[in-house]
């Protein structure tokens, strides 16, 4: 048997829960995001290692200089991070190694993913139509190191490569930005198509609803009569309020019941309600006379011939309903069978 300190401490455990998942999934991705520093770091270290101890690249001071080697290995660690962001856009990552492939054709080896990265960094600024926070002192890096590297040799850079890298850019940059308006005004749309459609749908349950807002008023004076009323009326009321309620249900979910449901309802409802109005007038006036024991004779007579009335026009209401169902159902079989699907008779 559990005792309240056991229940109360069970119910702190479960509260604890998912804060500790938070923390651990906060931690975990902490952790991954770590890593994949650390990947990058070691391979940006290899390619720098390539770079410098090859003449392929336009930096052809001795490998041993150590403010020349970080600035290689920092140039290839920071192109990395700005070609695979957190939350990286294929289009910018693609240009970005396209201005990589390029910057080797220029002779750029040393300073290849610096420039596909700060590549990236423009795309996805234009995309964006911002710079983020986490994204500025990426750029600043970026920039910083693009310097260094003018200073190692100014005249390094083709003048081709310049003008390529420019029209790559803006290319890709000004394509994102408008594939990202179109989304977004394809969106907008949406929206508004769904917004007036339901606006389209409540109005039509509105009009529905003021359509029968006299029988439900009508119902509702029902309701009060009732309350002053014998059990044995009482419940017969409340069956023709049922019945009611079900025939309304039934105009509502097929047009073709409105009719008939109505001039029923038109018919019978008002009688129901004057008659159960002049009865709680008297009942309240405290009337016990001989006369008044047949007006309650009646009035359960009544009401008990209307509850009849009301179940039979309500069983009337779906009976159509379902003839109408059976004879959709065969129209639909005959077409199958016409079409040589279904089954096939042995």
């Amino acid at each position: 048997m559990s005792t309240p300190q056991s229940s109360s401490d069970h119910d702190a455990t479960q509260q604890q829960k998912p804060g500790v998942m938070s923390l651990l999934g906060s931690i975990r991705r902490s952790l991954s995001r770590v890593l994949f520093h650390i990947k990058v770091f070691v391979l940006a270290f290899i390619l720098a290692c390539v770079v410098l101890y090859t003449p392929w690249s336009f930096l052809t001071l001795p490998a041993g200089d150590g403010h020349i080697s970080s600035i290689v290995l920092l140039s290839g660690y920071i192109g990395l991070l700005a070609l695979y962001p957190s939350h990286p856009h294929r289009s910018a990552t693609l240009a970005g190694w396209l201005v990589v492939v390029l910057s080797v054709l220029a002779g750029l080896w040393a300073a290849a993913l610096l420039f596909g990265g700060l590549a990236a960094l423009f795309i996805t600024i234009i995309r964006q139509r911002k710079l983020e926070v986490s994204r500025f002192p990426l750029l600043l890096m970026t920039a910083s190191i693009i310097v260094a590297l003018f200073r190692i040799d100014a005249h390094a850079i083709p003048i081709w490569f310049g003008v390529v890298f420019f029209i790559v850019v803006l290319t890709t940059g000004l394509a994102e930005f408008w594939e990202h308006l179109r989304q977004q005004k394809a969106l907008q749309r949406q929206q508004q198509i769904a917004a007036r459609q339901q606006a389209e749908e409540q109005c039509r349950q509105d009009e529905a609803q003021a359509e029968f807002t006299e029988y439900y008023e009508q119902l509702a004076q029902i309701k009060r009569y009732k309350s002053g009323m014998e059990n044995e009326i009482q419940e017969l009321i409340s069956l023709i309020e049922e019945k009611t309620q079900a025939i309304i249900d039934c105009m509502q979910a097929d047009a073709r019941d409105v009719t008939p449901g109505k001039l029923f309802l038109n018919r019978y409802l008002p009688m129901i309600v004057k008659a159960l109005g002049s009865c709680a007038s008297l009942e309240g006036q405290n009337a016990n006379s001989a006369q008044f024991e047949e007006v309650r004779s009646l009035t359960y007579q009544g009401m008990q011939e209307m509850s009849v009335a009301f179940g039979e026009m309500h069983q009337r209401l779906l009976d159509n309903d379902i003839d109408d169902l059976l004879v959709d159902l065969k129209v639909m079989n005959q077409l199958i069978r016409s079409q040589g699907f279904g089954a096939k008779d042995d």
